[in-house]
């Protein structure tokens, strides 16, 4: 018997060449408002995705990513389940509300000129011209430096 979550799309979000912006899924968004992965539901729609998180017996489940991939305890599902972006409820709300000056739209507007530069000055140190790892040599020395600069730390200490 088929039910209506069958019908709709799937996307395997885990490949590499998957997109947010690729036809299919702009497709999907028209047609409806979710799609099956491989990792569960995924909405498509900002609309739907702010109703549900605002809804009281919604869990936002990442917190228990570690544990879906059989990492139950140790070091890094300590770490994980302590990491302020999986914190949920009251404890989301409490330290949403302290770190929040550190994220106004003043002062990041006021950095956007510093994070441009730092962009830059990290394509340009690439090992090869037109290309790069992007984990190693941007995307994991971009947002540790951005955090440095925000909380006003030495950069070469990321």
């Amino acid at each position: 018997m088929s039910t209506q979550l069958d019908a709709a799309p799937y996307f395997n979000i885990a490949d590499p060449s998957f997109s947010l912006q690729s036809p299919e899924v702009r497709d999907a968004r028209e047609r409806g408002w979710y799609a099956r992965t491989n990792y569960g539901i995924g909405i498509l729609r900002y609309e739907e995705v702010s109703q549900l998180l605002m809804h009281p017996k919604l869990r936002q489940g990442s917190v228990k990513w570690p544990a879906h991939h059989g990492i139950t305890s140790g070091p890094f599902a300590e770490w994980w389940s302590n990491w302020v972006l999986n914190k949920e409820g009251t404890d989301h709300r409490r330290l949403r509300k302290l770190l929040n000056p550190a994220f106004s739209r003043r002062l990041i507007t006021g950095l956007v000129p510093r994070f441009r530069e730092l962009a830059g000055e990290l394509v340009d140190s690439f090992d090869e011209p037109d290309r790069c790892e992007f984990v190693s040599e941007f995307a994991e020395p971009y947002a540790a430096r951005v955090i440095a600069i925000m909380l006003g730390l030495p950069e070469d200490e990321w």
